[in-house]
């Protein structure tokens, strides 16, 4: 059960550290472009993971539809705490 949360986990907070540390210099854009970037890379790399390991097919499609939507949901973290951090910044 751990292999297939960890990249979550690691998707989420790669991509919150990169959007903390990196607001005060660029655009609300390309902060939230590069988080996105940073989310989908993991949670590729745990895709590939997941099929070189499991043996059953099936599995396979109801993991990619579960990073699909930890996609989003990350994304929308992400959105939400630019904002928060350049309405707090001003």
């Amino acid at each position: 059960m751990l292999k297939l949360i960890l990249p979550v986990v690691i998707s989420l907070v790669l991509s919150l550290i990169y959007i903390i540390k990196f607001n005060k210099n660029h655009k609300s854009v390309t902060i939230i472009s590069v988080g996105a970037v940073i989310n989908m890379v993991c949670l590729l790399l745990g895709i590939v993971y997941f099929v070189l390991t499991s043996q059953d097919g099936l599995a396979v499609v109801g993991q990619m539809g579960i990073y699909a939507l930890c996609f989003v949901v990350i994304l929308l973290i992400n959105v939400i705490t630019v904002i928060a951090l350049k309405k707090r910044k001003i």
